[in-house]
């Protein structure tokens, strides 16, 4: 036995591995949680809204772990027509280990840097895609949205939420008219009572793009509806049972 694992160790420092340790890695083995991302596509976007997005972004995937699927879907005028625009798990080896370990492993840093540069280009080529494809959209379901998504990959492991909205709900659940002058109190009853709290425990809940209006020029929300929309949503997300939530212009709070 001793010495079929030295004649191994043999054959792989001189570059001799047998061909299952040069095949693809499956990064998703590695992983044991998935992170959906959420674009709200009802809204025109300028730029400051392409800003906070791409700075948002570029501080978030620099959070994940390897091995996380993230999974990017969209927020239109239909929960039902929620397109799914990305689905891969994250490039990277585990940290930690020997000589053997390193020599063993099938998961290679080297390969998987590279792979990590091209997870990340092929998850900018998407994003920038629906950044160029300018669409709007007379209603906004991002409830029911949040709802299906969670639903979907709960069972999967999810573990947190990115959403990239306005957060200015326009649907039959619940229009915008009721959700920027009604109490939110109210709102939350009316959300529960049509039985539409997300299965969201355990997962954080990051919401930014939020505190601009729906109107040509994008004025910040008069402070008033600004504080009753965010009342919502916040309280929306503990009564679905998000472990943490931030709600903001930017990801995160930066730059606020």
């Amino acid at each position: 036995m001793r010495l079929r694992r030295f004649l191994l160790l043999l054959l792989l420092l001189a570059g001799l591995a047998p061909a299952a340790l040069a095949a693809r890695q499956d990064y998703c083995k590695l992983g044991t949680g998935t992170v959906a991302l959420l674009v709200d596509r009802t809204t025109q976007y300028d730029q400051q809204d392409i800003d906070i997005l791409i700075a948002g972004l570029d501080r978030f995937v620099g959070e994940l772990k390897p091995g996380d699927r993230l999974v990017v879907q969209t927020i239109t005028d239909d929960y039902a027509a929620s397109a799914r625009k990305f689905e891969e798990c994250v490039p990277g080896c585990p940290e930690g280990g020997g000589l053997t370990d390193w020599i063993m492993a099938t998961c290679k840093p080297t390969i998987a840097k590279a792979e990590n540069r091209d997870f990340k280009r092929r998850l900018a080529m998407v994003l920038i895609g629906m950044l160029k494809e300018r669409q709007a959209y007379p209603r906004s379901e991002i409830l029911r949205t949040i709802d299906n998504v969670a639903e979907t990959w709960k069972p999967r492991g999810l573990n947190r939420m990115i959403v990239f909205s306005d957060l200015l709900e326009h649907s039959d659940v619940l229009t915008y008219t009721a959700l920027s002058e009604g109490p939110p109190a109210k709102n939350l009853r009316i959300i529960t009572d049509q039985r539409l709290l997300a299965p969201l425990s355990q997962v954080q809940v990051d919401m930014f793009g939020f505190g601009r209006g729906h109107d040509p020029g994008r004025k910040a929300l008069p402070r008033p509806v600004e504080n009753r929309v965010r009342d919502f949503w916040t309280a929306y997300l503990k009564a679905s049972g998000a472990s943490s939530i931030r709600i903001g212009l930017w990801y995160g709070g930066q730059g606020e």
